[in-house]
């Protein structure tokens, strides 16, 4: 078995109108690098994204694995 990181992207968050579950760590150390880079200011995690709209985004990377 192997195992692959895989996240999502700002284009995907916006393009899936995905909500946020969890609050973005204010106070933690990568926050302000989080916010400038992404512009960015809650936390998105990979579970937001319905499960058939998550295949359909990996599915054409499948190849790649």
């Amino acid at each position: 078995m192997k195992n692959y990181r895989i996240g999502i992207t700002v284009d995907q968050i916006k393009k899936h109108q995905l909500v946020t579950s969890v609050k973005a760590k204010v106070t933690g150390p990568e926050y302000k690098k989080h916010v400038a880079r992404f512009g960015l200011k809650d936390a998105y995690e990979l579970e937001s994204m319905p499960p058939g709209i998550l295949e359909d985004e990996i599915g054409g990377n499948q190849a790649d694995f």
